[in-house]
């Protein structure tokens, strides 16, 4: 059986694996983890010399991370 590169599906393959792709996304969004992931990358030194970013999470990421949608309209996030 021949398998095929994930760039290169089609049809129902494909669309299941955006399905699946989007769900990860969405979920790791609604958790605890994304938190982490952000201030690791956000607050925390960054080797080797330890440069400090110290850009803390702004409420409105933190409300958009809670309410993860895949719409492109801006006026979802306006609040």
């Amino acid at each position: 059986m021949k398998r095929r590169r994930c760039r290169n599906q089609r049809g129902a393959d494909r669309a299941a694996l955006d399905a699946v792709v989007d769900r990860a996304g969405a979920d790791l969004d609604r958790s605890p983890e994304i938190l982490t992931i952000d201030n690791r990358w956000f607050l925390e030194p960054v080797p080797p010399h330890g440069l400090d970013p110290n850009l803390p999470l702004c409420s409105v990421l933190r409300w958009a991370f809670e309410h993860s949608t895949d719409a492109s309209d801006p006026a979802f996030y306006a609040r």
